[in-house]
């Protein structure tokens, strides 16, 4: 395809034809359009560059009105396939620093094996048990 068909098929796709001078008029209407709209656009411009580069800090604090020993309740599920489920424990902090150390009493635990299939069945603690670790001079020499 010669390179003046090309052009000729690309302009023919331009959707704003110029018109030619001698078929426009120009008038004051259009003149007072023409101020008004670059004005505006120019004024939008300028606030949104000045909203976007300003910085606006809030801080809000919420009281918790639920009641002293009221807990959400969180739901999850992880899977440990090389952590035996004696030594899986629970440890939950907040923002207030309020630590509980090894929740265990409300957790379901399930067997697993390294390809993430059951190999028992599921058991929740029903009182806290210790995990047994390893002695610490096993691994001294």
């Amino acid at each position: 395809m010669p390179p003046n068909r090309t052009l000729s098929r690309l302009r023919s796709v331009d959707f704003y034809r110029k018109i030619p001078s001698d078929l426009t008029e120009a008038t004051l209407t259009g003149a007072w359009i023409s101020i008004a709209a670059a004005g505006l656009m120019g004024l939008l411009l300028v606030l949104e560059l000045s909203s976007f580069l300003s910085t606006k800090t809030t801080t809000e604090l919420v009281v918790d009105r639920s009641a002293q020993n009221d807990l959400l309740k969180i739901s999850f599920n992880m899977s440990f396939p090389a952590l035996s489920c004696e030594f899986a424990t629970l440890d939950v902090s907040d923002a207030l620093g309020t630590k509980r150390m090894n929740l265990t009493k409300t957790l379901r635990k399930v067997p697993i094996d390294i390809n993430l299939d059951r190999q028992g069945a599921a058991y929740e603690d029903k009182h806290q048990v210790q995990p047994k670790y390893d002695e610490e001079d096993m691994w001294v020499s």
